[in-house]
């Protein structure tokens, strides 16, 4: 079968959070069939050995390490770990995220709303956090990508503190690109609407994308998704896009 990304991040280290199963899985698949050496970030020892030992299968290079990504003091060791290993780190891909709860914030468990602000707003937080003085070090620059939502763009009905939090990470995708933009650290978000992952999974099914049937939208497969993924990660450091939104929805976020 031809591998269309060989050779678009020969040589480059991707770092990425969530990096075991969906939405990052695929990523850690695709970066590393375009030649990225891959270091993935994710709770489950054996999710983790499960992911490593499928891209070794293929001829890739891949190591992890279990942390949760709002412990920041582990994620500077998995940096560390992962400069350690490698030499550096050209590319973050935060993506680790949650649904905890699909309530009304009068029905909501407040812990479960901070819980769901801490994985998806402060983990993102953290994983940059920990990730910038290598990236600074890289001479070549770098790049920081986030998995958004147009939750984070429009009110919505249930999933308050999922939106709250999202909305949270544009504004930091944003402050992030503005900071780095002279280091030539690109800082982008990426919006991948509807995708089959456990995150939109729910006991009942079909509540997760109850309002598909109302738009143009379709649900992915997190393999769609990739494409756009590699563009991204493929542009220039120094002239590239930074600060942006690059979403697959069919309707306006």
């Amino acid at each position: 079968m031809e591998n269309k990304f060989e050779g678009k991040l020969s040589g480059q280290v991707a770092f990425i959070t969530g990096g075991a199963q969906g939405i990052g899985g695929a990523a850690s698949t695709a970066f590393a069939m375009a030649g990225a050496k891959i270091y993935m970030v994710a709770l489950g020892k054996e999710i983790i050995e499960k992911k490593i030992e499928e891209l070794r299968k293929e001829g890739y290079t891949a190591e992890g390490y279990e942390c949760d990504v709002t412990d920041y003091e582990g994620m500077c060791r998995a940096v560390e770990a992962c400069v350690k290993l490698y030499g550096k780190i050209d590319i973050v891909y935060s993506n680790a995220g949650v649904v905890l709860q699909r309530k009304s914030i009068l029905e909501s468990d407040p812990k479960a709303w901070r819980r769901t602000i801490e994985i998806n707003l402060l983990g993102g937080y953290y994983t940059a956090k920990a990730a910038l003085p290598s990236l600074l070090k890289n001479p070549d620059g770098g790049k920081i990508l986030f998995t958004g939502t147009g939750r984070g763009r429009r009110g919505g009905l249930n999933l308050s503190d999922y939106s709250c939090a999202k909305a949270g990470q544009w504004m930091l995708v944003r402050c992030l690109a503005e900071e780095l933009k002279e280091r030539h650290i690109c800082v982008n978000e990426m919006i991948p609407g509807p995708v089959n992952t456990a995150l939109n999974q729910t006991k009942d099914g079909e509540v997760a994308n109850a309002d598909l049937a109302k738009t143009s939208e379709v649900n992915k497969e997190p393999e769609e998704l990739m494409d756009l993924m590699i563009f991204v990660a493929t542009q220039s450091n120094t002239a590239g896009p930074t600060g942006q939104v690059f979403a697959l929805n069919r309707r306006e976020l």
